[in-house]
């Protein structure tokens, strides 16, 4: 959330791609819809791995720019090296941050769940709850 909402006061287009694995895959209508709603404008893609040349070749806007956490700058950066023009910029996480995957481990506290998520899909607490309980 934080990323997406940092690129989208920086850029005019900005571009979210959800990755989706076969873990991941029973998600993946509700992680699209949670973005949408949240962030209207952004163009949304798709890909079953993180590979960034991959994704930018599906990119319906020129990539410049890509955020990412902290874990995942170096890799990124390894992977746009030969790309002129293009970077990585970091948004670190604080001990304030809270993770999705606190959240999720969470998911039967709604008190919690709406403390620590937009409330642009606090209307979707008891679909999340039923994928993730």
């Amino acid at each position: 959330y934080k990323l997406i909402k940092r690129a989208s006061t920086l850029y005019d287009n900005v571009v979210v791609c959800l990755v989706t694995n076969a873990e991941t895959a029973k998600t993946k209508d509700l992680r699209e819809d949670m973005i949408r709603k949240c962030f209207p404008g952004v163009h949304v893609i798709h890909a079953s791995n993180g590979n960034i040349l991959s994704i930018i070749i599906k990119s319906p806007v020129n990539i410049n720019v890509i955020y990412a956490g902290t874990d995942r700058v170096a890799g990124y950066q390894q992977q746009i090296k030969n790309n002129i023009g293009m970077s990585v910029k970091e948004l670190p996480r604080s001990d304030s941050s809270i993770s999705a995957s606190k959240v999720i481990e969470n998911i039967n506290d709604q008190d919690f769940f709406e403390k620590n998520t937009p409330r642009e899909i606090h209307d979707l607490y008891n679909t999340i709850k039923e994928v993730y309980a």
